[in-house]
């Protein structure tokens, strides 16, 4: 049949085929994935108000379908409702044969049962005897709810049964059946009309006074039509008085399901983020460990998502991805265990004209642009001109140009879109930029980074090549002095800019030169191609450090090898006599030097050796077992002990269960306990340490006429006085045991007694 017919007392409404239109992309208010419903219908001549509008939609309840009864009805009845076909999760074809086709999205080979509330969905009962087989669905043309009574307002849902019984999860949301009382296109939002790209919807909704800039889940309608291409949509808002520059709310939470990716039963936000490559990696990394505290326990932040994607931004540094996105714990419904929420990948201040960018819809910017919207966006670190360039599409590059684009638009600290080229290796974008004015020698605000200097830090050799060709400096300097050579990534960029006349001596301020940064970035092709055309491997730079020294600093041992098989020289000193073993801070790292001949007890000019910079009990360990000093003192007669035991617990166990001198003196007679830590000195006093110097830190309170002392928990001191400070006298014990500061009276002391010390006692 061609359609179904529902009648009541006085009036007839006949309802022409309905088919189901398959969504698109994921976007907002769940228009894509999800599928739009045409309906076609047709009023019989007694009847003068609208049947219903049939919608289906990714959004927690349906509030909008609603079988045409009497207005005179006071409640449904059976005759209201003839045949539902509505499932946002189960797609749902009716061909020209009128067949009736049922395909879940995340399962296959399931039953379903319906189930009715009268209370807002708080008891439920079966209203159908039997599960209904997928077989069965797709043998039938409809499922038909004439048999069943409806005497009050309610909600129909289904279940999905798997063959073992276990109960799957809803394939769809809550359908809600009301009274005729209730308008066709209450509770339905412009929104939702403009992601459905329902036109007499929208027309509808306007002319019954619904506000043109309303705001749902911080967008308007217009930002809906324009990320979905809906012109003729646009066009009523616009008229209606849509503002056509209006901005989204960033800290509005949207709950939408995340669409067009595979989602697996156990995954999460986060994983699925993961998998698909949605967020940068610093933001993934946070999100982890929000998932950890947070969304596990179905409780998810109430933090302000655009002023984190605000604080995000700001401190990253322009190498950075940008596009960041923030994302919501999951929503933990036990009946939808497949389902979770998601913050939009947005970022403050979005306009409609840069939603139709991100979705690609170029006539809607035109349209848009034509119509009065700003074709650079809001202020902010978005516009239309980055995502044009993102996605490589020239066509809609082009419209924005064309529409007054300021094409040298800066973001954050001097990011222009001609960066964007430059650091993504686009000529062909590039020469459209530069056609349309594009600074190509910009320099950035921070740090003063050129277009050069980018290009060969992403190793963008074609876009290095462009940029030379275009006349500029192969040496043109950063505000560190750096050159391009100096971050060129691979040996095709440092070969361009080489044969373009970049000087491969070049020093920057600190007086490194390429192959220093280079083996500080670890960049192993472009150090080769230096060392092959004869940069000396042991060019000193800073501090007169080679590029060894760089090596070891920065823990590279594979930078270390290729310059140590190049002839490195391991025992080269720099300006303070220090080698690169000194400067070893990995286990790895100061194993390999030790191999390769590095002297362990090499003194620098302030004679410390590489034990006095031990940084951990591995390193420690390592050089003691292979020799190294214990007893070797600095300019200052430090041994190793001394250094460590202020602020390297670990080192300075290692030094004292090897035997290290623990009573030593240093310049000013000190020992090691004398700099030891709290969490040190007991454990220095049971192994025999004394203090090196007498005066202990006393402190007076003449209101109580006290001595505050303050010694090492643990310790007994002998409390000593003297008149003249020239001779001594003991006056009392005092056991710190585990305080630091102990109080003594000393009212009952003859007022000669002025001056006191404390002396460590056995």
């Amino acid at each position: 049949m061609d359609g179904w017919t529902s009648q009541t007392s006085s009036k007839t409404i006949s309802y022409q085929k309905k088919r189901y239109i398959s969504g698109g992309g994921g976007g907002i208010s769940g228009g894509g994935g999800g599928g739009r419903w045409v309906t076609d219908w047709q009023k019989n001549k007694k009847t003068s108000s609208n049947p219903f509008v049939a919608i289906s939609s990714d959004i927690a309840r349906i509030n909008t379908v609603k079988p045409f009864a009497s207005s005179s009805t006071t409640h449904m009845t059976d005759s209201s409702l003839k045949t539902i076909f509505i499932s946002p999760r189960l797609d749902l074809t009716i061909n020209d044969n009128d067949k009736v086709e049922f395909a879940y999205r995340h399962k296959s080979g399931f039953d379903l049962r319906v189930y009715f509330s009268s209370d807002s969905g708080n008891t439920w009962s079966q209203i159908t005897k039997n599960p209904l087989s997928q077989s069965s669905l797709l043998r039938s043309k409809k499922y038909n709810l004439e048999s069943f009574q409806q005497t009050n307002n309610g909600v129909i849902k289904f279940e999905a049964i798997d063959k073992a019984g276990r109960v799957m999860g809803n394939p769809t949301d809550f359908l809600e059946i009301k009274n005729i009382s209730t308008p066709p296109y209450y509770n339905v939002s412009l929104q939702k009309a403009a992601a459905l790209g329902n036109l007499e919807l929208t027309k509808t909704l306007l002319s019954n006074g619904k506000d043109a800039n309303e705001y749902k889940h911080g967008h308007s309608p217009l930002h809906v039509a324009a990320f979905h291409g809906q012109i003729d949509i646009a066009n009523e808002l616009v008229k209606a008085g849509a503002k056509i520059n209006s901005q989204l709310d960033p800290n509005a939470i949207d709950d939408v399901e995340l669409k067009n990716y595979t989602v697996e039963e156990g995954d999460n936000y986060v994983s699925i983020a993961e998998k698909h490559n949605l967020m940068p990696p610093h933001f993934l990394r946070l999100n982890k460990i929000m998932l950890k505290g947070t969304a596990l326990k179905n409780n998810p932040p109430t933090f302000k998502i655009g002023e984190v994607v605000k604080v995000i931004d700001a401190s990253a540094g322009p190498e950075w991805f940008r596009h960041t996105r923030a994302l919501k714990g999951q929503d933990g419904k036990l009946e939808n265990p497949l389902g979770f929420s998601q913050v939009l990948g947005r970022v403050p201040a979005l306009t409609p004209l840069e939603l139709a960018c991100v979705s690609g819809k170029t006539e809607m910017v035109s349209w848009l642009i034509k119509n009065g919207a700003n074709p650079d966006g809001a202020p902010g670190i978005h516009n239309g001109l980055w995502t044009a360039l993102r996605y490589e599409n020239e066509a809609l590059l082009r419209v924005l140009l064309e529409g007054g684009a300021d094409v040298n638009i800066e973001r954050g600290k001097g990011d222009t879109p001609f960066r964007v080229v430059c650091t993504r290796g686009l000529p062909y974008f590039a020469e459209i930029l530069i056609e349309a004015g594009a600074n190509y020698n910009f320099k950035e605000k921070s740090l003063g980074k050129t277009s050069l200097r980018a290009a060969a830090h992403f190793g963008q050799t074609e876009m290095v090549q462009l940029l030379l060709d275009k006349g500029l400096d192969p040496d043109v300097r950063d505000d560190w002095g750096w050159t391009p050579l100096h971050v060129a990534i691979n040996p095709e960029t440092a070969k361009a800019l080489i044969d373009g006349g970049a000087d491969i001596h070049a020093k920057a301020k600190d007086g490194n030169e390429a192959i220093h940064s280079l083996v500080g970035e670890n960049m192993l092709d472009s150090i080769k191609y230096l060392l092959s055309l004869g940069v000396d491997v042991d060019t000193h730079g800073k501090n007169n450090m080679t590029p060894l020294h760089q090596a070891s600093i920065f823990n590279h041992i594979d930078g270390a090898e290729l310059l140590i098989k190049n002839g490195a020289d391991i025992k080269a000193v720099d300006d303070n006599g220090m080698t690169c073993l000194h400067f070893a801070r990995s286990e790895g790292m100061t194993k390999y030097l030790i191999s390769k001949g590095a002297n362990i007890n090499a003194s620098a000019k302030d004679k410390t050796t590489p034990l006095h910079f031990a940084s951990n009990k591995l390193i420690a360990s390592l050089l003691i077992n292979n020799g190294a000093n214990l007893a070797a003192k600095d300019s200052d007669g430090s041994t190793p002990l001394h250094w460590a035991v202020s602020s390297r617990e670990d080192v300075s166990r290692v030094l004292i269960d090897a035997e290290a001198p623990i009573n030593a003196k240093d310049a000013s007679g000190s020992t090691p306990l004398d700099y030891a830590s709290n969490n040190l000195q007991a454990f220095l006093i049971k192994k025999g340490a004394k203090l090196g110097r007498e005066l202990v830190l006393i402190n007076y309170n003449s209101t109580k006429n006290e001595l505050v002392i303050i010694g090492m928990a643990g310790a007994i001191y002998e409390l000593q006085y003297s008149s003249n400070l020239k001779k001594w006298d003991a006056l009392t014990k005092l056991n710190m045991e585990n305080s630091t500061k102990i109080y003594f009276d000393n009212t009952s002391q003859n007022s000669s007694k002025r001056f006191y010390r404390l002396k460590l006692s056995d």
